[in-house]
């Protein structure tokens, strides 16, 4: 082999080492993503919240991300608090829906809540207000996440 073939084939060596070193970051979108069956998870890695201005709009208004760790783990433990189902079933009309996406390495755990309250995993409501479920909403509600 000659010099020239030489540097060829370590100028492809190295390309193909960097690209199959450096592989692509997954995007939230071709993750799996389903409802959570229950309140009582692990501490996502990533918290992303979708504001909807009402349930019928198919693209949120508004997306932010819950980055503060503290904050991510009391609504956590909150959220762990929480029965994961309610006494009664409310149909919605065109209300404000925030989904919360809980992002796990593997899949996407998603909670909603529909003008404030939140949909249980068992799909129904609760029928007294219950504090821990607004701490919950307040959290990802607040504008400086």
């Amino acid at each position: 082999m000659n010099m020239v073939q030489r540097v060829i084939v370590c100028v492809f060596l190295l390309v193909f080492l960097t690209q199959c070193n450096n592989p692509k970051p997954v995007e939230l979108k071709d993750m799996p993503s389903r409802y959570a069956s229950t309140f009582q998870m692990t501490t996502p890695d990533r918290v992303i919240i979708d504001d909807y201005t009402k349930l019928s709009d198919t693209i949120p208004a508004r997306t932010h991300e819950m980055k503060d760790s503290v904050e991510v783990k009391k609504m956590m433990a909150l959220l762990f608090q929480l029965p994961d189902s309610g006494e009664i079933m409310i149909k919605m009309g065109d209300v404000p829906l925030k989904r919360v996406n809980l992002v796990f390495s593997d899949h996407i755990e998603m909670i909603e809540f529909y003008n404030g309250r939140i949909k249980t995993p068992a799909t129904s409501f609760y029928a007294q207000p219950n504090p821990m479920e607004q701490a919950v909403f307040d959290l990802v509600s607040r504008d400086s996440l």
